[in-house]
């Protein structure tokens, strides 16, 4: 059976309106049957926990705002899922003024709430070297961050 969390449409990427047409045929030869495919083995791999995590990942989420905005509310939405998977996240926001990092509009905490003052780098309020990886969500954030902070850092933009 194929995973149900794997793929949104059943064990393929196509959808309704993909452009493919009503009457598609998976046939290996093209490009998005072999994605289909790989897709298919890698999360069929999790879910029958032959592949496991070798630990739970910490992951720095630097959030650029508080805003009401699509995006906020996806990485928001990441650390709700991560945090239910069972990694660490550590949700930052850089402002002078915030209580929390967390915007105040959600009830999604995350496992650590770090506040930076405007003078301040993450280095300076949070141990970076306990971070697997740093999100950002504004293109900004990866210059500041690459001086003090060894984890990779993803710059994710929706």
């Amino acid at each position: 059976m194929a995973p149900q969390i794997a793929l949104p449409y059943s064990d393929t990427l196509h959808y309704p309106a993909c452009g493919c047409g009503w009457n598609w045929e998976r046939t290996g030869e093209r490009a998005a049957d072999r994605i289909d495919e790989k897709l298919l083995a890698a999360f069929s791999s999790v879910e029958n926990e032959s592949l496991l995590p070798s630990r739970p990942l910490t992951v720095a989420y630097m959030l650029p705002h508080h805003n009401i905005t699509g995006g906020m509310k996806c990485l928001v939405e990441h650390i709700r899922l991560l945090r239910t998977r069972g990694h660490k996240t550590v949700a930052v926001h850089r402002s002078d003024t915030a209580a929390r990092a967390m915007p105040p509009w959600t009830d999604v905490q995350a496992d650590r709430d770090v506040v930076c003052k405007l003078h301040q780098r993450l280095n300076d309020v949070y141990n970076v070297h306990d971070i697997d990886v740093v999100v950002v969500g504004i293109f900004h954030q990866v210059a500041e961050l690459l001086l003090g902070v060894p984890a990779p850092i993803l710059y994710w933009e929706q």
